[in-house]
């Protein structure tokens, strides 16, 4: 009886000696655990101050671009007695300002804040009906018929489903005041197929 547990404990302690190394292993490995978890944390709370001081930038653009287009739609709607030479500079401005509210609107949904989307599309829609107001309208020219009196060719491009001479991509408005055009759509045309 003896002899089998003395062949038992040499059998045993490697197994011991084994389970001892795999207890060290596993201690390095929960501490390399602990360390990247907390990195993560680091890397995500400064992610996230970014991510707040982005969006407390844009708020403040926000608020400034609402304050311009308030100021000069007073002032547009304050000139409709001026000669139309006076007011054309006011209307070309009030024009580059919404386009550059729509660059801020296309970059606010690349982030992953549906509330800063919401607001953009609120503040554009809110933009839309002051310049209306004020007699600017914007024409919408995708899909449409190339007309030369209201858009410019910048690029072509070979649709095979569309029409030669429509409009497959508007890369900046056209817009009217008072019913004339101001501002033609800069624009890309479908061209036929080709033979050679």
């Amino acid at each position: 009886m003896l002899f089998d547990f003395f062949h038992m404990g040499k059998r045993i302690k490697p197994l011991i000696e084994s389970m001892d190394a795999n207890k060290d292993a596993l201690r390095v490995l929960s501490l390399q655990a602990t360390e990247q978890f907390a990195h993560m944390q680091r890397a995500q709370k400064e992610l996230s101050l970014q991510a707040a001081e982005q969006f407390t930038h844009m708020q403040t653009a926000q608020k400034e671009l609402s304050l311009q287009v308030e100021e000069l739609y007073d002032y547009v709607s304050d000139a409709k007695s001026v000669d139309e030479g006076e007011t054309k500079p006011l209307v070309d401005a009030l024009i580059a300002l919404r386009e550059n509210i729509e660059h801020l609107s296309v970059y606010s949904h690349t982030r992953d804040d549906e509330d800063l989307k919401h607001q953009m599309e609120l503040f554009i829609t809110v933009c839309d009906r002051k310049l209306s107001a004020a007699g600017i309208w914007r024409i919408e020219r995708e899909g449409k018929p190339y007309d030369c009196a209201m858009d410019v060719a910048v690029d072509v491009a070979y649709v095979t489903d569309m029409e030669p001479n429509m409009i497959t991509k508007v890369l900046s408005e056209c817009y009217t005041y008072r019913g004339a055009i101001v501002k033609r759509a800069e624009v890309v045309i479908c061209k036929g197929e080709t033979y050679a």
